[in-house]
């Protein structure tokens, strides 16, 4: 996997599975199909950063050298640009670059850096965007970079209302892999004015925290991940102006200590701005 991607896979596993719309108090303004222009020549481009936190501990009994438990705690930061470039039919390509990416290792105490690593940034591109922000033939893992970085209501909505989808990821454990299933809620929070843009403000909310587990996977099982996001989207040059999102994970593994006890703590940070 390329390692511009390798922290956007630990968080953006998720899969729609179903979508109902509803309404929030605001004023109405009368409803909107938000949808990307690629009809141009000229390509859009944003400044990328991501920030992501992980402290984990585990233990486990290995098979020569009995008890054995370790924990560790890494930062990791990248910058780089993220670039539609319009091609046929009112398409576009997605190109991810930047320089490098920079992770340390801090002692779990004081939060010192003990070790440095610097990997390169490797490319990424996606073919065929459509002005709705789904892939022409859909790549997972692409396709679920636009459904929390540039997510869009897939039907009119008014100011005010908003989009539930249902989201799902798997769970990997020694006895086979489950499933976690929660909600994706998209608020098209008002027009206002941002950067001197007329833009719709758009809040997405993620909760993901029900294993569906039928008694087939034995031990102690826990996952939350929540997350929060705004971005602002151009009404009249259709296009995303900025974006933040933050997300919050904690997985819990108990499967005792001959397959192993695991807890993974992550934060993670993303922004967005239109060059």
């Amino acid at each position: 996997m390329p390692a511009a991607l390798a922290v956007l896979a630990s968080i953006l596993l998720l899969s729609a599975c179903s979508s109902e719309s509803g309404s929030a108090s605001s004023e109405d303004q009368g409803s909107h199909l938000l949808r990307w222009d690629f009809s141009g020549t000229e390509q859009i481009d944003y400044l990328f950063e991501q920030r992501s936190e992980s402290i984990s501990h585990m233990a486990m009994m290995l098979p020569q050298q009995g008890p054995y438990a370790d924990s560790s705690h890494y930062l990791t930061m990248a910058e780089g640009q993220l670039s539609f470039v319009p091609s046929a039919e009112n398409k576009a390509t997605l190109r991810l670059s930047g320089d490098e990416i920079k992770a340390y290792e801090l002692d779990m105490l004081n939060g010192r850096v003990l070790d440095s690593l610097t990997e390169p940034f490797e490319p990424l591109e996606m073919l065929n965007i459509k002005e709705d922000g789904k892939q022409e033939v859909p790549d997972e893992l692409g396709q679920q970079l636009f459904d929390y970085l540039f997510a869009l209501p897939q039907e009119n909505l008014e100011p005010g209302k908003y989009e539930d989808k249902s989201v799902s990821l798997p769970l990997a454990t020694a006895h086979g892999q489950l499933q976690v299933t929660g909600n994706s809620r998209l608020t098209f929070t008002g027009i206002e004015q941002h950067q001197n843009r007329r833009c719709a403000r758009l809040d997405l909310h993620l909760l993901i925290d029900q294993i569906q587990n039928d008694g087939s996977a034995k031990g102690e099982y826990m996952f939350l991940r929540e997350g929060n996001s705004t971005f602002y989207f151009d009404l009249d040059e259709r296009e995303f102006v900025s974006g933040e999102v933050t997300i919050n994970s904690t997985i819990y593994i108990d499967e005792g200590l001959e397959a192993g006890i695991v807890r993974i703590e992550n934060s993670d940070q993303f922004s967005l701005q239109i060059r």
